[in-house]
């Protein structure tokens, strides 16, 4: 398959997913998937030295663990709106644990998967 061809492939698969009102984790093994729990957390960004919302979720197909960057620079504006509607649906369904407010990711992880 041709990078070109690969990438508009991933380009459906994001696209489904958000319709599916999940939130697309990049898995390293399987591409862009979905997650069956998603939590939030405040960590800190290694690019800005800022702390920053994530999102972390375990890949449905294999489950491992993925973050997500939830920030407009990461993102796009635009984006990044369409991400926190559905993560407020993803809320709505007890799909969705916000630990923004603990101290440290580290807990975030076994209740995703």
């Amino acid at each position: 398959m041709k990078r070109d061809e690969h990438k508009a492939e991933q380009d459906k698969i994001y696209l489904e997913l958000m319709r599916q009102r999940e939130v697309p984790l990049r898995c390293p093994k399987h591409g862009w998937v979905g997650s069956n729990q998603y939590a939030l957390y405040i960590d800190d960004d290694m690019m800005s030295n800022e702390k920053i919302t994530w999102i972390r979720g375990g890949c449905k197909v294999c489950g491992e663990i993925i973050n997500r960057p939830l920030h407009p620079k990461y993102t796009g504006f635009e984006m990044s709106i369409l991400l926190v509607q559905i993560c407020m649906i993803l809320a709505n369904e007890k799909r969705l644990i916000d630990k923004r407010g603990l101290p440290s990711p580290s807990y975030v992880g076994k209740e995703i998967r």
